[in-house]
């Protein structure tokens, strides 16, 4: 859908994490194959129902826990879902990889910020979160290539962060730069009155009671 908007992070950030060097390193520091914390909305809640009793030690999935608790678990984790919600971007996303974790897109709606300039593929992966992906969500993420992942994490950490006290030239600032001239330089394509978009498709059933917190 031609559109004019730039999907761009919205982040807040932690402090100072541990660098790895090498999946040996990596599978040291980070003994957590997956971990999230969340609620409400469809793949979110499927999500936890599955998870949040399993006994294996590299599964880290709540409903709930506190802010200390959070931020000393991602840091340990190598995948982290990102499940869609109201809107096409979510601060998870870029919390996600400035804790050098691996992000599991688990919509099919969700727009990454960049996703014109850059090659998402590269550091992140997209599933179908449909209940068969969801039931067999471990063995997937034991098959794919950490190692290539997580370098892409770090090579794109940078371009998904902002600086406030002295800008260097590698952070978003260049790329939301590019980003705004790409639009403006190139004239919208016209679309017919028939074919124009009235919303844009987000993961949330309007008619369904979220807040009830039950799976249908």
């Amino acid at each position: 859908i031609p559109t004019p908007n730039i999907h761009f992070p919205r982040v807040h950030l932690a402090g100072p994490l541990p660098r790895l060097d090498g999946d040996d390193a990596a599978a040291a520091v980070r003994p957590l194959l997956l971990f999230y914390v969340g609620w409400n909305y469809d793949t979110r809640m499927r999500l936890v129902e599955l998870y949040r009793s399993d006994a294996d030690p590299a599964i880290f999935v709540r409903r709930k826990v506190a802010p200390p608790e959070f931020r000393a678990n991602i840091v340990r984790a190598r995948f982290c879902p990102v499940c869609g919600g109201f809107s096409q971007w979510t601060p998870r996303l870029a919390e996600i990889i400035y804790a050098e974790c691996v992000p599991v897109l688990l919509s099919p709606n969700l727009l990454p910020p960049f996703s014109g300039i850059l090659n998402w593929s590269a550091f992140s992966v997209r599933l179908n979160p449909s209940q068969r992906t969801l039931a067999n969500l471990k063995t997937i993420l034991r098959g794919l290539d950490y190692s290539r992942l997580v370098a892409g994490v770090r090579a794109a950490k940078m371009a998904l962060q902002y600086r406030l006290d002295s800008y260097q030239g590698d952070d978003m600032l260049p790329l939301l730069m590019y980003e705004m001239w790409r639009r403006v330089s190139r004239p919208m394509p016209r679309v017919a009155d028939d074919q124009r978009a009235t919303q844009l498709y987000n993961d949330i059933d309007p008619a369904r009671d979220y807040d009830a917190g039950t799976l249908q």
